[in-house]
């Protein structure tokens, strides 16, 4: 039975990696995005901490291998991304629910929705 939820959630990690690693055409545009961002500080690693596990206060977790638990384990690794670019949460948590909805499709995410307006 674990090996079914290992492979779930291993599709979520190929997934997010392969927004995260789509190929030249993506290292250009980060590279762009550098530059414009080059007079920007850059977000020091104790605030993203404390940003994220705000965020992530407002999405209970779910029994041990759900796609709950898989939501709120992929939030944490994407919104950490996110912010270093500069996206909302709501970006951030509206891009999973949609990819979590791929691998399972009756997914009902649970979060705070006066926080999160997807």
């Amino acid at each position: 039975m674990s090996g079914g939820k290992a492979v779930e959630n291993y599709k979520m990690y190929q997934l997010l990696m392969n927004q995260a690693y789509t190929g030249r055409r993506e290292v250009d545009d980060w590279r762009q995005r550098r530059r414009e961002d080059a007079g920007a500080a850059p977000l020091d690693r104790g605030f993203i901490n404390r940003v994220v596990k705000w965020e992530l206060k407002h999405i209970p977790k779910g029994d041990k291998g759900s796609p709950q638990n898989s939501l709120r384990f992929s939030y944490n690794i994407l919104r950490r991304k996110h912010l270093t670019q500069r996206k909302s949460r709501h970006e951030t948590l509206k891009e999973l629910v949609e990819k979590m909805r791929k691998i399972h499709p009756d997914f009902i995410p649970i979060y705070d929705k006066e926080i999160f307006k997807i």
